[in-house]
């Protein structure tokens, strides 16, 4: 998992995020993920489909892999996935002026980069284990350019077989460097891969 070298000044530390309970956050999640359709598709960015849904298991753990080319790209993936899904980001997100509120409330795990965060790596074998779902950029972080990707997907699926599903968020490139007008102009594209594993640790 990707971690920062200068720490923030107040870090969201793992300890403060509630050992996971599917049944408390999961109606505040179906809410959210309706206010993300209904105001991020709406004034973000134009939605306009998902191909390869029939790759996405519709219960039992999984591990979405996501190509983070634009801030927008993890907000298309919440809202028009139909899955109870975890993501794990940088833990800067929740000093973000405003929108920090919506890590908070999702209970987004906050992955510190620049060592390993074991705490976050344990939140994320408790959302598996209860047999839901995780968003993880492998490359730790965000940009165009393709890099050399982190050990925690691999470290995830092997520790408890959950499939891996490589996703594709197209037509956010430049976001938000283009005029509103634009950004309804440019949909974007959901794409999910076919799902592959890891060979399970012990196994």
């Amino acid at each position: 998992m990707a971690q920062s070298i200068d720490p923030p000044e107040s870090p969201a530390r793992t300890d403060r995020i509630r050992p996971y309970d599917h049944t408390r956050l999961e109606g505040r999640r179906r809410f959210l993920r309706g206010l993300l359709r209904e105001l991020g598709f709406r004034f973000l960015v134009r939605f306009d489909g998902v191909e390869g849904l029939e790759n996405l298991p519709a219960a039992g753990p999984a591990i979405l892999m996501i190509n983070h080319i634009a801030f927008v790209d993890p907000i298309v993936v919440l809202g028009c996935l139909p899955r109870n899904i975890v993501p794990m980001a940088k833990v800067e997100v929740y000093r973000y002026p405003i929108v920090g509120i919506f890590p908070r409330l999702w209970q987004v795990i906050p992955v510190h980069r620049g060592e390993v965060d074991r705490p976050a790596l344990r939140l994320a074998l408790q959302v598996l284990e209860a047999g839901e779902t995780i968003l993880v950029a492998p490359e730790g972080t965000r940009g165009p350019a393709l890099k050399t990707g982190k050990e925690g997907v691999a470290y995830l699926a092997s520790r408890t077989g959950a499939p891996v599903i490589p996703v594709a968020v197209e037509g956010t490139v430049g976001f938000p460097s283009l005029s509103p007008a634009r950004w309804r102009r440019a949909g974007a594209v959901v794409r999910l891969g076919r799902p592959f594993r890891f060979r399970r640790a012990g196994g």
